[in-house]
């Protein structure tokens, strides 16, 4: 049922994202009405529960100003990296060397899985790879994998106008111990999507020592602490600076590799719940006040 129409029983409310008010554009955000029923639903429910569970302090202050929300209501709980990573994070070099020589790896290559919605912004990569192998001439591959979401055809017509196509390799669905592997024996995660401002795939990548570039939402950069290569979306020339560098910089990517950790360690599951019992503990304070 949906909350909105909840009449005595309270709730708390978690917001994944506002990313159809960040980028209306896209069209996965504005098909079958998914911009009215996203707004209709945060607008309906935001004012009526006990607390609202964002994933960052920029999501905190952009609910409060475009939907009226109480700050006091609204508690930033970051996420944490995906369960499969503790199962397979001691993977032995030898079954990383297994993995990638299943999927015929033979070169250094970036890495991203996400689905293939346009708003993951494959596009970027390989406009920032043109450059890259085609006229800086550093050899490397893109591996990406994820459900096709309606996006592929047009990411290979892009590698085929940049004449790409030897370098980029789609994996499709790929396992938890093969994510991890590629996690692991990658240059890099490069996440340039549109959407966020916290995702799961640079915390999977801090966990697994892998250097991260990734979209910087957040001008003053607070949200990763120092740990991500930024960039810029109107700038594919952000991506090819930051490849280079980490090609180039061992030092800054074994400190960047550390603040990623770090990160994790002031942002754990224990403080996220620490987060939400607080919801529960405010909540009990006022429900005393009547009867069950």
């Amino acid at each position: 049922m949906d909350s909105a129409y909840i009449e005595e029983n309270n709730y708390i409310f978690t917001i994944w994202d506002q990313c159809h008010r960040d980028n209306p554009e896209f069209i996965e955000v504005k098909k079958n009405l998914e911009f009215e029923k996203r707004e209709n639903l945060i607008r309906n429910v935001v004012n009526k529960s006990v607390g609202i569970i964002v994933e960052s302090e920029i999501s905190k202050k952009k609910l409060a100003k475009r939907y009226g929300a109480d700050l006091n209501r609204i508690y930033s709980v970051p996420c944490q990296p995906s369960s499969f990573i503790d199962k397979y994070k001691n993977i032995s070099s030898d079954e990383i060397d297994g993995i990638k020589k299943k999927l015929k790896i033979n070169k250094p290559f970036i890495f991203y899985p996400a689905q293939l919605w346009s708003h993951k912004n494959h596009i970027f990569i390989l406009k920032a790879l043109n450059i890259l192998i085609n006229e800086k001439k550093i050899d490397l591959d893109f591996y990406f994998c994820g459900k096709n979401k309606g996006n592929l055809e047009n990411i290979i017509s892009f590698s085929k106008k940049y004449s790409l196509e030897k370098n980029i390799k789609y994996l499709d669905f790929v396992d938890d111990k093969t994510m991890v592997a590629l996690y692991k024996s990658s240059i890099a995660l490069v996440m340039p999507t549109y959407f966020g401002a916290e995702n799961m795939p640079p915390l999977d990548a801090f966990k697994l020592s892998c250097p991260v570039c990734y979209t910087l939402f957040d001008k003053d950069n607070e949200l990763l602490k120092n740990s991500i290569w930024p960039i810029d979306l109107l700038e594919p020339n952000s991506l090819v600076n930051s490849i280079t560098d980490i090609l180039k910089n061992e030092n800054l990517k074994n400190e960047k590799i550390l603040n990623g950790q770090v990160y994790l360690k002031e942002n754990n599951e224990d403080k996220s719940w620490k987060k939400i019992k607080q919801i529960f503990d405010n909540y009990k304070v006022i429900k005393d006040t009547w009867k069950i």
